[in-house]
C-alpha cells in the first residue's frame, strides 16, 4: 500500500519538474564572445596579467598578393609582379627578468648567544597504573590523578568521552611518564 503512494508521489514530482523545465528553459544558449567575457571579468574585478595575449595584441593578418600577373581594370594582364608584403616577425612581450640584487646595507651580524652546555638527559619518572575490569573512564581518570600523572581528572574524562576513547579502555598495567599529555595517555590506554 505504501509503495503505491510512493510511486504516485514520484510520478507527480517528475511530471511537475518536466513542466517547469518546459516553461522556464535554462537558457543554455547564452554564448559570450571573447570581448564580453573580458568585459565581464573586469566588471567582477579580475585583471589581465601583463603576459596575457589578447586579440587586440595579436598582429592583424596582412593581405599577401602572389607574384602571379595582376590584371588591370580593363581585363588586360600586365607582366609586372604585384606588390607583396612580407610578414613581419611578431614580437612578443619580453618576460620580466629576475630582480637584480641591490647594494643596500645589510643588518650587521648580531653576536650569537653563548651556547648552553649540554645537560645530561633527564630520565622521566615512569608511574605505573593498573586498569582493572569494570573500571570506567571516570575511575581511570581518578586513578591517574591519584598517581600524579595528570592534574585534572574531570578534564581527562571529558577528553576520553569527546574523542570516543571512554568505551575502548584496555585492562592491564601501564607505565606512563609523569606530565604526559592527554592524547598520549589516551593512546596508551586504548591501543
Amino acid at each position: 500500500m505504501k509503495r503505491k503512494y510512493y510511486m504516485r508521489g514520484l510520478a507527480v514530482g517528475i511530471a511537475v519538474t518536466t513542466i517547469l523545465f518546459a516553461l522556464f528553459p535554462s537558457g543554455g544558449n547564452n554564448k559570450m564572445t571573447d570581448e564580453q567575457a573580458i568585459a565581464r571579468a573586469k566588471e567582477l574585478g579580475y585583471c589581465l596579467s601583463e603576459n596575457t595575449v589578447t586579440k587586440e595584441a595579436l598582429p592583424k593578418p596582412t593581405e599577401v598578393v602572389s607574384d602571379e600577373t595582376a590584371s588591370d581594370e580593363k581585363g588586360k594582364t600586365q607582366n609586372t609582379p604585384a606588390a607583396t608584403t612580407e610578414p613581419q616577425p611578431t614580437k612578443l612581450p619580453e618576460a620580466t627578468s629576475l630582480p637584480q640584487p641591490t647594494n643596500l646595507p645589510t643588518k650587521p651580524d648580531l653576536p650569537k648567544p653563548p651556547e648552553e652546555p649540554e645537560k645530561p638527559e633527564q630520565t622521566e619518572e615512569l608511574l605505573s597504573i593498573t586498569v582493572e575490569k569494570g573500571m570506567g573512564s571516570q575511575n581511570v581518570s581518578q586513578l591517574l590523578k591519584k598517581e600524579g600523572i595528570i592534574e585534572n581528572a574531570d578534564a581527562f574524562d571529558r577528553y576520553l568521552k569527546e574523542n570516543g576513547l571512554a568505551d575502548r579502555l584496555r585492562i592491564g598495567t601501564f607505565r606512563i611518564p609523569k606530565g604526559t599529555d592527554f592524547e598520549t595517555i589516551g593512546n596508551l590506554l586504548t591501543k
